[in-house]
């Protein structure tokens, strides 16, 4: 998987659709959380996740989910949660099979 990454500047919070779209995204089938804290994007996919639980599982995700709250404004949301990453250069398919192992699923 790539390590490159950007902050997704994503629609406002009028744009949204709680229901599964926002333009092209689309929530992934199993690790998209309905009580989950933060959302991650790989591509056109929606991942919504455990902040406290990625974080102390992944250094490297702590680090980016800190630097995502402190620069990401508010208008970065989706379904009521917090867009922290959109990820580049990786696939849905490949990150869903990294979150599994990362958060021991």
């Amino acid at each position: 998987m790539s390590s490159t990454s950007a902050f997704l500047t994503g629609p406002t919070p009028d744009a949204m659709n709680s229901t599964a779209l926002v333009g092209e995204w689309t929530r992934h089938p199993d690790l998209y959380f309905p009580d989950g804290t933060i959302i991650l994007v790989v591509q056109s996919v929606v991942f919504r996740v455990y902040h406290g639980l990625l974080s102390t599982r992944s250094e490297v995700f702590d680090d980016m989910i800190a630097i995502g709250s402190t620069t990401a404004t508010h208008s970065e949301v989706y379904d009521g949660c917090p867009v922290v990453v959109h990820l580049h250069g990786d696939s849905p398919t490949e990150f869903a099979y990294f979150l599994r192992a990362v958060l021991g699923l």
